[in-house]
């Protein structure tokens, strides 16, 4: 089947070796262990030999490390036998064999990561099939004659099935939570980067952005299962958190990092050039925050790939338009809007932009009729009636203008309020930026007042 889909292929299934910090070689030399290892663990279950992720040592020859040759000559020597016996000892030979068939596919030639416990699920299906006979006969063959060495063997079987729901208790204290298991992991595989990267990414969703930046800093230090720029994810996290923070210098550089490794990569991962082009975007948009003609060189330039994708089309002309506008040359972002909505025609954000275009360039009437369009088809969507609000401001109808705003009051949470708002004044974070903030802002503030304190 192996041999088969590699075929069908075109030989492109071991491409993935690539990606990864072994080679077919090593991951042939390196099963045999792993194989024993899990039948370790099915006959030892301790909660520390168990972990979401496993530092396991790679071999990288017959003799490297020693018990390499030990594991091979076992293995073979062991399926041998089980099939030579076969018909003498079924009840022993056929869950080994079936132990072995069944790790075929994920424990031979194809290049996935080295071991991972799920695989045992199947193949360990009937390991214990010789032991649950071997009780029965022991227990039917003492059960008259010898009274007390039955008594010892259903002694010694209960004690076992303790032991067992013992240690599969403990070891569910691991998995009470994303914090606990990677706690765990981080513990028991110190050598990985992807424990570490998890947890911060944890820490990172609760809101302790210091231990989510120390976690990932030791995560950057750490091996990774593949190749495949597993670091950048981290370096990208690092940005985001840093941006978030107002740290642009700080996000540049981790993104800029996370570029080189993938333009290191040389290609060899299908989803490089479109990673490549993601990290581009995300520093073009916090290079917008000190230098926004730089980062309409690094738009103009994605844009003009062939192989840029509607969605990520559509978000570059958008941000391209939003820093013309914060430019004040809305005519020029008009003609990036208008691309951003022919980009990918099912989404019609780009209307806000429009809108807010038209506006700068003083066709307020204009300006609200494409604002009108995106607030009929998108209801919900708070920031539209933020520039109607505007819009209304510089036409010249307070009234107008008040009653857009409340309805934006009404649309927006508390919570979001404050990032919403900064993304519309600075005109960087996927909104169009105000042309008259001030005016806005202070509008904004006399409506909250009021819902809060009305008279």
């Amino acid at each position: 089947g192996v041999l088969f889909a590699i075929h069908c292929t075109a030989g492109h299934l071991l491409d993935g070796y690539a990606c990864r910090p072994f080679d077919l070689k090593e991951r042939l030399l390196t099963e045999p262990r792993v194989l024993f290892f899990y039948v370790y663990q099915l006959f030892l279950p301790l909660p520390e030999n168990f972990s979401i992720d496993h530092s396991f040592a790679v071999s990288t020859s017959l003799f490297a490390p020693a018990t390499t040759i030990f594991a091979i000559a076992g293995l073979l020597a062991t399926a041998v036998f089980a099939f030579m016996l076969r018909k003498r000892y079924p009840f022993v030979c056929f869950p080994w064999l079936f132990f072995l068939f069944s790790h075929v596919v994920e424990s031979t030639i194809l290049p996935l990561e080295i071991m991972f416990e799920h695989r045992n699920y199947l193949p360990s299906m009937f390991m214990f099939l010789p032991f649950a006979v071997g009780i029965r006969w022991l227990l039917d063959r003492y059960r008259r004659k010898a009274t007390v060495l039955w008594g010892c063997v259903a002694a010694a079987v209960c004690f076992i099935f303790m032991f067992v729901g013992m240690c599969t208790y403990v070891r569910n204290y691991d998995w009470r939570s994303a914090k606990s298991l990677w706690e765990r992991a981080s513990s028991g595989a110190r050598e990985l980067a992807r424990p570490f990267h998890n947890l911060a990414w944890y820490y990172e969703r609760k809101g302790d952005t210091k231990r989510a930046i120390g976690l990932y800093r030791v995560a950057l230090e750490k091996r990774v299962h593949d190749k495949r720029l597993k670091k950048g994810l981290t370096l990208e996290s690092l940005a985001n958190i840093y941006y978030k923070q107002g740290q642009y210098d700080k996000a540049k550089a981790a993104l800029e990092r996370a570029i080189r490794l993938v333009e290191a990569d040389g290609g060899r991962d299908p989803g490089g050039a479109r990673m490549l082009r993601a990290y581009r975007f995300r520093l073009a948009m916090i290079i917008a925050k000190k230098d926004p003609n730089q980062a309409l060189g690094i738009i103009r330039g994605l844009v003009s790939d062939d192989k840029t994708d509607p969605a990520m089309a559509r978000r570059l002309y958008t941000l391209g338009g939003d820093l013309l506008l914060g430019l004040g040359k809305p005519g020029r972002a008009l003609d990036f809007f208008r691309h951003a909505l022919d980009a990918e025609p099912g989404k019609r954000l780009p209307l806000l932009n429009i809108g807010a275009a038209f506006g700068s360039l003083g066709n307020t009437g204009r300006g609200l009729w494409f604002l009108a369009q995106l607030a009929h088809e998108m209801p919900g969507y708070a920031p539209v009636y933020l520039h109607m609000a505007e819009n209304r401001i510089m036409a010249g109808s307070p009234g107008q203008a008040k009653t857009f705003m409340e309805t934006f009051v009404r649309n927006v949470s508390l919570s979001g309020l404050s990032n919403l708002l900064n993304e519309a004044v600075s005109g960087t974070g996927g909104l169009p930026p105000l042309a008259r903030p001030d005016a806005t802002t202070g509008l904004l503030k006399s409506v909250l007042q009021q819902s809060c304190c009305p008279s």
